[in-house]
């Protein structure tokens, strides 16, 4: 298994730029498949020519486990909600659920705690509706790293958001060196194009004009223009 950057004599392909900093990335490959480094912010990025097609993702995303009746999945939702959602949220916020996915569980978990909800996705629910107004909170639950764009799109959804508005992002981190990357589950799955460290992340919110993240667990970061929860103002 390479998991060491390309050297000199080897194909090194066409370049890439980090897509949050612009920096050169760094090539790397783990078992044949081509994977790139921002040595600045820390963002891997798999390489266009080991991404799938549009066919290919959707089938992709059908196989996710995401059934609304197995009480594990229900519970790891009602994790984030509480620690992500409830402490930033007034009664009755507007609430986007970006990229909701074919069963948009959290869409309705969210809705019967009264908030005024809508779910979008690029396959299963591709309405327009919900770019036509401002959403107090845009969750982003496991789809930053579906997103081959983060920065542009991150910088059209903060756009939408509501004075005081916060964009909710759940996704694991990166692992920091090439070794642990190469052993990491969460690069298996072929539609994760772009795979976020704690410092990328916060490149990436310093970039559209956020606060710093703040990490209510580990794998869970808020991007607020205020950098406070409501509770705490």
């Amino acid at each position: 298994m390479d998991q060491t950057p390309l050297k000199k004599g080897r194909p090194a392909g066409r370049r890439m730029r980090c897509r949050i900093c612009a920096a050169p990335a760094v090539p790397f490959v783990v078992r044949a498949i081509r994977f790139y480094r921002c040595p600045v912010c820390g963002l891997y990025m798999r390489a266009p020519s080991c991404r799938p097609g549009t066919r290919t993702a959707r089938a992709r995303y059908l196989l996710h486990n995401n059934n609304p009746q197995d009480p594990r999945y229900r519970a790891w939702l009602e994790r984030f909600i509480e620690a992500a959602i409830i402490p930033f949220a007034q009664p009755g916020a507007s609430i986007l659920d970006y990229g909701c996915g074919p069963e948009p569980l959290l869409t309705d978990l969210l809705a019967e705690r009264a908030f005024m909800t809508a779910g979008y996705d690029l396959y299963f629910s591709p309405g327009r509706a919900w770019k036509n107004r401002t959403w107090d909170i845009i969750v982003l639950h496991e789809v930053l790293e579906h997103l081959p764009e983060p920065l542009d799109s991150l910088r059209f959804l903060k756009s939408l958001l509501a004075p005081g508005g916060h964009i909710a992002i759940r996704t694991q981190p990166a692992p920091e060196s090439l070794a642990d990357f190469a052993r990491w589950w969460y690069k298996e799955d072929t539609t994760h194009l772009c795979m976020f460290s704690p410092a990328s992340i916060e490149r990436l919110s310093a970039s559209i004009g956020l606060g710093t993240p703040i990490r209510p667990a580990p794998d869970m970061f808020m991007l607020s223009a205020c950098n406070h929860p409501y509770s705490l103002l």
